[in-house]
């Protein structure tokens, strides 16, 4: 990879990351907090009482709070690990190290009927949506994941008369539900043409060119015209970045940033639909601090 291209797509990652602080209040709470240890607090004593020999460091100044956010971790590369993140500070055991919710939530590509609007499991006589037949829970869930422009565009497949399409369905929702979130929200475009896709392994994989071969068929059908690159991108980065969820697959590019590790450092779990990583262990920069799950 050009050095030039490799800069600007760790530029757009480091402003993703950036762009997380307003559902990761803690860093800014850490940030007002950050002279708050034993040392920061003898620090901020006043002499008084002291003798005049004694030497004592000025107290930090009060000033009002910006209201800025400082992130726990940041982002590095390097020859060797490529882009990972690392502890930007002291983080102590049991601290929120981040929360991400999911940039795209798209079901397994598996023959079995999920709900589009909330992936839950369905039974074989599932409901289809009145708009395009695709399966939903009946009664209707308060899921989000179906909205109305994957519903016109799926109208044409007939899923209520032809169940078999279930897994062609599922194998084609990740790069649908991608592109019509490229179509909304161009910025995000940015994140994914950042993210690692392993391009040139695949090529190499037969099961990989099988199952673009597919979903480019696939987009067809629909009237979706989208360039080859763009598709075999996609795909990459679902099969190299993509968390297994209750149902389906989570596109997390900060989370999918970590080094895996057989003595992870950090835990994860979902709550409410977001990704929250916490720290079990005391990370400290700039050795050491390496964020491993």
């Amino acid at each position: 990879m050009a050095e030039a291209q490799r800069r600007r797509r760790l530029a757009t990652l480091e402003e993703y990351l950036s762009s997380l602080a307003a559902g990761n209040p803690a860093w800014r709470h850490k940030a007002m907090q950050k002279n708050d240890t034993f040392i920061g607090r003898l620090e901020r004593e006043d002499c008084r009482g002291r003798s005049e020999g004694v030497h004592c460091r000025p107290a930090p100044s009060q000033a009002p709070d910006s209201g800025a956010s400082t992130p726990p971790v940041q982002l590095l590369w390097s020859p060797e690990e490529g882009r990972h993140l690392v502890a930007s500070r002291d983080i102590a055991a049991g601290e929120d190290i981040f929360r991400e919710p999911p940039l795209v939530l798209t079901p397994r590509p598996h023959p079995e009927p999920v709900c589009l609007a909330c992936l839950a499991p369905l039974k074989a006589d599932w409901s289809g949506c009145e708009g395009c037949g695709a399966p939903l829970c009946s009664p209707p869930c308060d899921g989000e994941l179906h909205v109305v422009s994957e519903c016109g565009m799926l109208a044409g497949l007939g899923l209520q008369q032809d169940r078999d399409q279930l897994l062609p369905l599922n194998q084609l929702l990740t790069t649908t539900r991608t592109l019509l979130l490229l179509q909304e929200a161009p910025q995000a475009g940015h994140v994914i043409e950042a993210m690692q896709s392993n391009v040139e392994k695949r090529q190499r994989s037969v099961v990989a060119q099988a199952m673009e071969k597919r979903v480019m068929e696939g987009l067809r059908r629909l009237g979706m015209e989208e360039e080859e690159g763009v598709v075999r991108h996609i795909c990459g980065v679902f099969d190299t970045n993509a968390f297994a969820v209750d149902g389906g697959r989570a596109l997390l590019p900060l989370a999918a940033l970590m080094n895996h590790h057989c003595s992870a450092n950090t835990q994860h779990w979902f709550h409410r639909g977001t990704l929250v990583v916490r720290a079990v262990s005391i990370a400290s920069p700039p050795q050491g601090g390496r964020a491993k799950l």
